[in-house]
């Protein structure tokens, strides 16, 4: 999931549990023209604040985009509480040492560039 894939009215669920309904592509006096910005009772986030995968360009990961929402229906539009089914979940990436994979996979490997 990238910014080019959201839409107005779904839900954005960021690391912290924190869930947004997003407003996308409008004109703000203050701001400007914003691609989108995660809108919440006491609180809003602009795209400016967003790299392309949806990782906080802050660097806290507290404000990465974790789950993408539908909504059920337009009566609840701007309800953050009301959620559909979950288009998009962001996988967790695991560390793992050489060691681990070698051992996870039940034999050895060697790592190579890629192309």
């Amino acid at each position: 999931m990238n910014k080019a894939d959201l839409r107005t009215g779904i839900r954005v669920e960021l690391r912290n549990g924190n869930r947004y309904v997003l407003l996308k592509d409008f004109y703000c006096e203050i701001s400007g023209h914003v691609e989108f910005a995660l809108v919440r009772n006491g609180g809003y986030m602009l795209s400016s604040a967003y790299n392309d995968d949806l990782t906080a360009t802050s660097g806290n990961a507290d404000w990465d985009v974790v789950k993408v929402f539908n909504i059920t229906n337009a009566n609840n539009v701007l309800d953050v509480s009301q959620v559909g089914l979950t288009v998009w979940k962001r996988e967790p990436i695991k560390e793992m040492t050489v060691e681990e994979i070698q051992q996870a996979l039940g034999y050895k490997i060697k790592v190579v560039e890629g192309k």
